[in-house]
């Protein structure tokens, strides 16, 4: 990794071949050339989409299936933020279930500069394919540009909301006391 820019990893279901993985299936399908194996534990281990079967079980168009985003850190292996979303088939064609991951690693969290991982979701940063190859280049860091979730707009849905001050008081209390209780929801 360059001291400007994000390694790069991408996770999805793959054909035999397509992965960087033996055989075919969930994988790594790629990654820029500095991802070292603690930086793709850390993408596989904390920072994947997970389709939830409920909504499978309805049917939703592929359209209407939540974005995810996730941010972890972890000592060793720095920082990750990654998008992921719901595609429909797997690689073959035959079962739903199908998923794609992008995630941006960093063992320098200042390259994040001033935007908050989560004003990262729905970022046009994010791919919602595979890349045509094993490896993808890394992320020029100051590319990084912030979805919708700009402090206004965050500012803007508490003031409108009537649950405002429970859903406050609980984040308060995190923010009093990092090592204790966590917000588990959200009203």
């Amino acid at each position: 990794m360059t001291a400007e820019a994000f390694d790069r990893l991408l996770y999805t279901d793959c054909l035999p071949g397509t992965g960087r993985g033996a055989g075919g299936g969930f994988q790594v399908q790629a990654q820029s050339p500095g991802v070292d194996s603690g930086q793709a534990k850390l993408a596989v281990g904390s920072l994947l989409y997970e389709v939830q079967v409920p909504w499978l079980n309805q049917r939703l168009p592929i359209g209407e299936f939540p974005l995810g985003l996730a941010h972890a850190h972890a000592h060793d292996e720095g920082y990750g933020t990654g998008q992921g979303r719901y595609i429909g088939k797997e690689a073959a064609g035959g079962r739903d279930g199908n998923h794609v991951t992008d995630c941006l690693l960093t063992r320098d969290g200042d390259l994040y500069g001033a935007i908050r991982p989560a004003q990262l979701w729905r970022s046009p940063l994010w791919r919602d394919q595979p890349w045509p190859d094993k490896e993808c280049p890394p992320f020029d860091a100051a590319g990084l540009e912030a979805g919708p979730l700009t402090a206004d707009a965050v500012a803007d849905w508490a003031r409108a909301r009537p649950e405002r001050g429970p859903v406050l008081a609980r984040l308060l209390t995190v923010l009093e006391d990092p090592g204790g209780r966590r917000v588990a929801g959200s009203s």
